[in-house]
């Protein structure tokens, strides 16, 4: 959607700038856009195979806390970009991951194991500071 809206600003923009500003020009290539990004949305919206083809569809890169060299390779995803993404989600070993996907966007979805979802939660817990229980502190 965001592309069609850039192409569609430049075609409109470039008969609008270019010498005599012929505004035909600009309207017949922007409707031209209009219905071609129609067309593709009937596409994808009835065969989903055809959005997969063209769009991409996601990839496994990791799978109970093995990395997938292969699909890594394909994809042209270092080890330390998984690491980061599994950084990003609080997560410091790729065994306490059940799954990282690289999405169609680009980005890394990560899904952290049920075991190691609880023991980051013990962690943070431990890491919390007591509070209350001593009613002779000053309060702020």
């Amino acid at each position: 959607d965001l592309a069609l809206l850039m192409l569609l600003a430049n075609a409109v923009q470039n008969a609008m700038t270019h010498g005599a500003g012929d505004l035909s020009v600009g309207i017949v290539s922007s409707g031209s856009l209009l219905v071609v990004g129609w067309i593709l949305t009937r596409v994808f919206v009835r065969s989903s195979r055809a959005e997969g083809r063209i769009m991409g569809e996601p990839t496994l890169l990791l799978s109970s806390g093995a990395l997938i060299q292969d699909h890594m390779r394909l994809e042209r995803i270092t080890r330390e970009q998984v690491m980061a993404a599994l950084r990003q989600n609080g997560l410091t070993d790729p065994a306490q991951a059940a799954a990282a996907i690289l999405e169609v966007d680009g980005s890394i979805s990560v899904i952290p194991r049920d075991d190691a979802r609880a023991s980051a939660g013990e962690r943070e817990h431990a890491q919390e500071p007591a509070t209350g229980g001593d009613s002779t502190s000053p309060r702020p």
